[in-house]
């Protein structure tokens, strides 16, 4: 019986909302596309814009592929950045303190990403993107407004 107490003692905790969002966000949206931009390829132009390359030809065909690639490596590296952020965020602090930053964390996490996702691929994947980081957020909102309660009621 005390095992469940304590599963439900960590599952009530942000910082374990946090930890499960920073690293699905750390592999989802962060390695992922920083290794799709540096490998350089051009898989990921001809899927999101075959229409856009079959116009293009020659130089300006290769710039384009480069821009994309970028434009993932940028991506994947804020993602990566931010998921490094968050846990930093809770890992050093506790209290009310770790309640307020996990709950600007899941907003950030839901905003930043949802527009980064819209700068990579524009319209293809953005309510998959945010509705992700939404799923993401939810639990660290949650659990960080009740912690805050808890500690204004203390």
């Amino acid at each position: 019986m005390a095992s469940d107490l304590d599963i439900k003692e960590a599952l009530s905790q942000p910082k374990t909302w946090v930890t499960v969002a920073s690293v699905a966000l750390l592999l989802l949206l962060g390695l992922g596309p920083l290794m799709t931009g540096l490998a350089g390829g051009p898989d990921h132009a001809e899927t999101e814009y075959p229409d856009l390359l079959e116009s293009l030809d020659g130089d300006d065909e290769t710039a384009f592929i480069e821009v994309v690639n970028q434009e993932l490596f940028v991506f994947g590296l804020w993602n990566v950045t931010m998921a490094l952020m968050f846990l930093a965020m809770v890992y050093l602090t506790d209290g009310e303190t770790q309640a307020k930053l996990a709950m600007v964390a899941a907003a950030s996490m839901i905003f930043v990403s949802g527009a980064g996702g819209y700068s990579v691929n524009g319209d293809a994947y953005f309510v998959e993107w945010v509705t992700l980081c939404a799923i993401l957020g939810s639990p660290i909102l949650i659990t960080g407004y009740l912690q805050l309660n808890r500690e204004a009621g203390e």
